[in-house]
């Protein structure tokens, strides 16, 4: 899988958000 550097780190972010979120 590969993932574009700002493709990656949004995706990433979007992630961590959620996590923290819940």
């Amino acid at each position: 899988m590969a993932f574009s550097s700002s493709e990656g780190k949004l995706f990433f972010r979007d992630w961590l958000t959620r996590m923290f979120l819940e």
